[in-house]
């Protein structure tokens, strides 16, 4: 559902206030997030054919699109969103702007975590795999 300008400028108002709080360390936060991307791509790369996604780094911002999510995965004919968070973890503005932009052309941004979510999206997407795992070694 497409919001107007004045809702959008009023979220941007108040996200400017929740700043305040105490960020986590960078190293904490940067740990629990990869607890989340590394499992992501070994997941990716258990299929075979390699399921593709596009990724960027969790040390800066995403040099593909400012806001960007974590991961574009393509998987079995849709497209999959996802944003990755420590427990604590809120999406920035852009984040959230560019969030708006993809649900308004119908892709939601999964924000998630943990993998358990990850794996109940995916699954909850009716998805039935024209690929194979893997065989674990």
């Amino acid at each position: 559902m497409p919001i107007t300008t004045e809702q959008y400028h009023s979220m941007l108002t108040r996200l400017e206030g929740s700043k305040a709080r105490e960020p986590k360390p960078h190293d904490a936060v940067e740990h629990e997030i990869s607890g989340l991307h590394e499992p992501i791509i070994a997941w990716c790369r258990s299929f075979v054919p390699m399921v593709p996604y596009i990724h960027h780094r969790t040390d800066k911002k995403s040099g593909i699109n400012t806001g960007a999510p974590d991961f574009v995965i393509f998987f079995e004919g849709k497209v999959f969103l996802f944003e990755c968070k420590s427990r604590t973890g809120k999406r920035s503005t852009d984040q959230l702007a560019w969030g708006i932009c993809a649900e308004n052309q119908g892709f939601p941004v999964h924000v998630i975590y943990s993998m358990e979510q990850f794996h109940q999206i995916i699954s909850s997407a009716q998805c039935t795999s024209k690929v194979s795992k893997r065989p674990a070694d």
